[in-house]
């Protein structure tokens, strides 16, 4: 599997116009699950999809610090989810779903992943254009929200001399 850096896979993505092969779902229902967390050793999400991801928090357990705690940032604005549910992973990993709407035409796809045996997780956003318009997302931006500045430690590292 290859990796495109964001930006060039946002310019690439922005030339599709539709793709047809992933319609879309049936209105809005309420979602059957509403929120939980998923964590590792190192990682603990809690999300809740109920709240269109408007409380979402990330913590680093081995410190205690947190990472995350506010609405999850759209800079699209938040999408409406229809679908959400989590899951575990025969490889060895937690994982939260998340489907839904933008306005345009645009469904989303949002995952969450920890693994069970190694320190990461993972977040992957995947977008279909259901429109007949091209879209320009290279301002397009998404991502957990930092705590108040007040709430920091800072903590440099410079290699020995």
């Amino acid at each position: 599997m290859t990796r495109t850096p964001r930006r060039k896979f946002l310019q690439q993505i922005s030339q599709f116009s539709s793709l047809a092969a992933f319609p879309s779902t049936s209105p809005l229902q309420p979602l059957k699950w509403t929120g939980g967390e998923i964590s590792n050793s190192v990682f603990r999400l809690s999300i809740w999809p109920s709240e269109s991801v408007n409380h979402t928090r990330l913590s680093h357990i081995p410190t205690g610090l947190l990472l995350a705690d506010a609405a999850y940032s759209y800079s699209f604005g938040p999408p409406e989810f229809r679908e959400s549910s989590p899951s575990s992973a025969p490889e060895g990993f937690s994982l939260i779903s998340l489907r839904g709407d933008l306005p345009g035409g645009l469904e989303i796809l949002q995952e969450f992943r920890v693994s069970h045996h190694q320190p990461w997780l993972e977040e992957q956003i995947t977008l279909w254009n259901h429109g007949s318009s091209s879209l320009d997302l290279s301002s397009w931006r998404c991502g957990f929200v930092l705590p108040p500045a007040g709430s920091w430690r800072l903590l440099a590292m410079a290699p020995p001399t």
